[in-house]
């Protein structure tokens, strides 16, 4: 993003001042005068802040996880979810419309999903009460999807439709709709050519609102808030009077719609080929050269046919230019839901050697092109697990390595198989002194084994499988150890467990009543999440897959990846939207079929880096991911800066919320030079 702006700071001061034969989109949009027009453009979208209107400062803004993605016209436009997302305008609106001859409406729209029934919103205000004055929706009749205009002129005026047939899904078009009132017709045209021209019978040559409404305007969901519209929209603008047909031709011509950006900066390996073998575990280990080493493993039904000895693997990539292409090195065998963390410029893989099976490690040298195996407690082999289903069992997800005062800590799980607790899981911890031979077992401690007493579930949550599993080793300001544990809490969601680990490592503590530990509110509590504490802003903060769903029956929602930030451990609060699937699937299909799972996250100078357990464009569900995607969230504490509601101005590159020569600097040091 920040390369778009510089590119048109640069244009700005190259051509201030001059003349040119053409004539920019935004001078054009200018000239015509709009009331509203909302670009899309660069400012923050989390829910509540402003959605900033080039015109008038109008008092919108964000809801329901809009976001502002790469793309569109000039560089960015909105991404609606189909589930909550829009924007509110408010009931501001009808006053510069009254007493219009005519209102128009024009959009730039890419559909991620047309209705099957039902209605995808684009615009809608009110003249009165609940009576739509004006509303832009797409519908489907009889199979067939149409543009439908909709208005009236007063309030006793009957409601008239006009409709233009369209298909379109992945694709810009710009879209214009006219109500003209003082001439009885209604028009619509598409990209640059009028579709439609239908004659109505309207009660008043001019727009004439009522005293008061009971619903508020809207952006891509409709006034009732029942019906949400998915894709992207850019450049909406509102005018008082009729667009003509040669300023609509001259509207078309005069931009370029690029499509929206990739979700991820790469890929850390090839789309899964394999039949019914999908991708699992990311893990990610930065060296000290900055050399990035990503691992994942493999699950599904396909890998019961592998060989024995090579049926539970963790395949290994590098990437020596920060994340943007990666080489796929090597595989190694025996090692499963492991972890990766550096020590002395070396490599190690913390896991098990098989699910339900033994704590091994392993180790690299060479920058993961090869690696030990554990073979014996003095070459990996760190707690041994039983035969079969004879305790223990020794299992855990890709979870955090957290170093502190010379040791390494890691939490596992030991699940029990019993007719009570089938599902149950043994909570524990294992560390290590750093500076001690990582792969011989009698430098490893094992904290006690904490199992999750069913009683201690809140009876109001209904869950129907309670347990913890999955945790996440961090440290709060005071130094003491804590265990946050993903909690299934199915169907309730976005809780989860702190449980407290003494400074040695030896004894775990759960108690459900502690003021300090517990039970906890946290979005995306009940899916595997990594925490890590930033010292620079003084906030623990954590990658999770919050619940956004608005039918409240969907808790295994993953197709959001959310920036969540605690003082204390115990009090979460949402801080941004990372990622939206963005296929071009309904909102229930996306929820089915697309998730951000599993992350793994470090820092990574200004940024965080991440690699996404991805089920995207042909996965089977949301949970068989097909990809191991790399990500960067660049200046990361940016998103921590207050700037009020309405977020950073184009201008402001380093992030400080004033405009200055600071900001000239900035861009001087990333482009002048």
């Amino acid at each position: 993003m920040l390369e778009r702006i510089g590119v048109i700071f640069l244009l700005q001061l190259c051509f201030a001042g001059s003349s040119s034969a053409g004539v920019s989109y935004e001078s054009l949009i200018l000239r015509d005068d709009p009331v509203l027009w909302w670009r899309f453009d660069y400012q923050r979208s989390v829910d509540g802040s402003v959605a900033y209107d080039e015109i008038s400062n109008y008092n919108s803004y964000y809801d329901g996880n809009t976001s502002i993605v790469t793309g569109g016209i000039d560089g960015g436009c909105g991404w609606f979810n189909g589930n909550l997302a829009g924007v509110e305008l408010g009931s501001e609106l009808r006053s510069r419309l009254d007493a219009s001859k005519a209102i128009t409406v024009e959009a730039w729209l890419r559909c991620a999903d047309l209705p099957a029934s039902g209605a995808r919103p684009i615009f809608a205000t009110r003249i009165n009460a609940a009576y739509a004055g004006m509303e832009v929706i797409i519908v489907n009749a009889g199979g067939s999807c149409r543009i439908q205009v909709g208005a009236r002129s007063t309030l006793s005026d009957s409601y008239q439709t006009a409709y233009a047939p369209f298909d379109s899904l992945g694709q810009w078009n710009h879209l214009v709709c006219v109500s003209d009132f003082a001439n009885g017709k209604v028009i619509i045209y598409l990209n640059g050519q009028e579709v439609t021209e239908t004659s109505v019978q309207f009660g008043s040559r001019l727009y004439e609102v009522g005293a008061a409404v009971t619903q508020t305007d809207q952006i891509a969901r409709d006034c009732s808030l029942n019906n949400f519209y998915r894709g992207w929209l850019d450049e909406v603008a509102v005018y008082n009077r009729a667009l003509n047909s040669f300023e609509v031709l001259e509207h078309y011509r005069a931009a370029i719609a690029e499509e929206p950006a990739c979700l991820w900066v790469s890929q850390a390996f090839s789309a899964s080929t394999y039949k019914d073998v999908f991708y699992g575990s990311p893990s990610l280990a930065i060296l000290p050269d900055g050399t990035m080493i990503a691992s994942h493993d493999y699950f599904g039904d396909g890998v019961a046919l592998w060989d024995p000895t090579e049926r539970w693997r963790t395949a290994i990539s590098k990437s020596v230019d920060g994340g943007n292409n990666w080489v796929e090195l090597a595989v190694v065998n025996r090692i499963y839901w492991a972890s990766l963390f550096e020590h002395n410029g070396d490599i190690y893989l913390l896991g098990v050697n098989k699910p339900s099976g033994s704590i091994v490690i392993s180790k690299s040298s060479d920058e993961g092109l090869t690696w030990s195996l554990a073979y014996n407690n003095n070459t990996g082999l760190l707690f041994s697990g039983g035969f079969d289903q004879t305790p223990p069992n020794y299992t855990t997800g890709s979870a955090t390595i957290l170093k502190h005062n010379g040791r390494v800590y890691r939490s596992f799980e030991d699940r029990v198989y019993n007719s009570q607790t089938i599902g149950q899981f043994k909570a524990l911890v294992v560390s290590a002194d750093l500076n001690s031979d990582l792969l011989n077992s009698s430098n490893w401690t094992m904290s006690n084994k904490v199992e999750y007493n069913l009683a201690d579930t809140p009876p109001e949550w209904g869950a129907t499988l309670p347990c913890w599993l999955e945790g996440s080793m961090t440290v709060d300001t005071d130094g003491q150890l804590w265990l946050v544990e993903r909690f299934n809490s199915y169907p309730t969601t976005d809780k989860a467990a702190l449980l407290k680990l003494s400074s040695d490592g030896t004894v775990l503590e759960w108690d459900v009543n502690a003021p300090d530990a517990g039970f906890i509110d946290m979005p995306g509590g009940m899916h595997m999440f990594t925490t890590r504490y930033d010292s620079q802003i003084g906030l623990h903060l954590a990658l999770v897959n919050n619940n956004t769903d608005s039918s409240g029956d969907k808790p295994q929602q993953r197709n959001t990846l959310s920036l969540v930030s605690s003082e204390n451990l115990i009090h979460w609060r949402h801080i941004a939207t990372i990622l939206q699937d963005d296929s071009l699937l309904s909102w229930e299909d996306s929820v089915a079929l697309a998730g951000f799972q599993y992350v793994e996250w470090l820092f990574d100078g200004d940024d965080i880096v991440f690699v996404s357990r991805t089920a995207y464009d042909g996965a089977m569900s949301y949970h068989d991911s097909n990809r191991i995607t790399f990500h960067r969230i660049e200046n990361y504490q940016r998103l921590f800066t207050n700037c009020g509601n309405w977020g950073y101005d184009p201008m402001d590159f380093n992030f400080d919320c004033i405009v200055n020569l600071k900001d000239f600097f900035e861009f001087d040091s990333h482009w002048l030079n």
